[in-house]
């Protein structure tokens, strides 16, 4: 899968008030992120058996617009629309997936685990919009459901 979106700040004010917005929770509609160029790409690959494996590449540049600052008077004219102020740059590589046991896999009936994860590296340059070099973390989440059935 492949996804590539342009999500421009000012799409998501109005001039007539908060109630305008075109937010759920201040979250645009099209991403979590605004005055962003984004290109992501993903894969599934089925290694077995209850197990899938997700191998993902994304990577992002963010301007500093913000979606709760009041419509601009000269947003069309004085002012860039895309990539406002100094463009933080992220490249992500990452492994997610999802491995889900159940009986006969496992010794008690109605019994399943599933074990959801999505690990990464954000390289980082420009980090929170100040001039800087690349930075490197890991960052990720894991997740672990146990379910019975009685």
């Amino acid at each position: 899968r492949f996804d590539f979106s342009v999500v421009n700040g000012l799409a998501y004010r109005s001039r007539v008030g908060f109630f305008e917005y075109y937010t759920l929770n201040n979250i645009g509609l099209a991403r979590d992120k605004i005055d962003a160029v984004i290109l992501f790409a993903t894969a599934d690959w089925f290694a077995r058996r209850g197990l899938v494996l997700q191998p993902g590449f994304e990577l992002m540049w963010k301007g500093e617009d913000d979606l709760t600052d009041p419509f601009p008077d000269d947003a069309f004219t004085g002012r860039d629309n895309l990539l406002v102020g100094t463009v933080e740059t992220t490249i992500r590589p990452v492994i997610g997936g999802r491995w889900h046991l159940s009986h006969p896999d496992l010794p008690w009936r109605g019994l399943s685990l599933d074990l959801d994860w999505d690990l990464g590296l954000n390289i980082v340059k420009n980090k929170d919009h100040q001039t800087a070099d690349w930075e490197v973390e890991g960052v990720g989440s894991v997740d672990l459901l146990v379910r019975q059935a009685f």
